[in-house]
């Protein structure tokens, strides 16, 4: 059995997750943030989101990193390497000590996509980072859509059927989900073009050094073999922070 098969099972096992497809590939995600900000046991990592800490929690696992966990509600089931900070992000970041490195899987910042608070938010929490350190992005891979396509999907949090579909929202592109009823849309994310990413994380001190995208034409065949992206079908970004000169 090799060493990766040997640590997505150490990290399902961990984690204790539900057999559905959303927690299909959450080993591999833990793997190729592992991997792609090169965390060992003397990292200090920043989770922005963290959710449920399960990734978090299959990080410290296999590297026995430190982590900082940010979200407003604490969950429950968090191990003695995270320590967590609850706070609403959008409003104040925390201070936070130099970090090694940060990573934001699936972000949701409702109408902030659109404000200015995301580019605010990459800014105020990059400064956090050490030069040389790296930033990871996951986004949900929405681009390849058409503009205009309303598409039927299943979402059982939403109560059943909902629908996405692409539109215009302000200057920017975005998609929207509509739940069943009363076809008002209840979640919004922006459409990033890979230029506009890039310049973001510019202006905060980084520049692109690796990106995976949903297919796995640009990887290398170990990373393919670490994830499967036919499940995934999201955009990685990893960014570097630049050195001081």
């Amino acid at each position: 059995m090799s060493a990766n098969l040997n640590q997505k099972k150490e990290i399902q096992t961990l984690l204790g997750l539900p057999k559905s497809l959303y927690y299909s590939n959450l080993a591999e995600q833990v793997l190729c943030i592992e991997a792609e900000l090169q965390i060992d046991k003397t990292s200090l990592v920043l989770d922005i989101g963290a959710g449920n800490g399960n990734i978090a929690n299959g990080l410290t696992s296999i590297s026995k990193c430190q982590i900082l966990a940010v979200d407003t509600d604490k969950s429950p089931k968090l191990n003695s390497h995270i320590c967590w900070i609850q706070t609403d992000f959008l409003q104040k970041i925390p201070v936070l000590r130099e970090l090694d490195a940060a990573y934001w899987v699936a972000p949701y910042i409702g109408d902030g996509w659109f404000d200015g608070s995301f580019e605010r938010l990459i800014k105020e929490f990059g400064m956090n980072i050490k030069p040389g350190g790296r930033f990871l992005i996951d986004l949900f891979n929405f681009a390849h859509k058409e503009i205009g396509k309303q598409k039927e999907i299943i979402e059982p949090h939403m109560g059943g059927r909902a629908w996405y579909k692409r539109t215009s929202i302000d200057k920017y592109e975005g998609r929207r989900i509509f739940d069943n009823g009363s076809q008002d849309h209840v979640l919004i994310w922006r459409i990033f073009e890979q230029s506009e990413l890039i310049d973001i994380f510019k202006e905060a001190g980084f520049k692109l050094v690796h990106k995976l995208d949903s297919f796995g034409s640009n990887l290398s065949s170990e990373t393919q073999r670490v994830i499967d992206y036919k499940k995934y079908k999201r955009d990685i970004y990893i960014f570097e922070k630049f050195n001081k000169a």
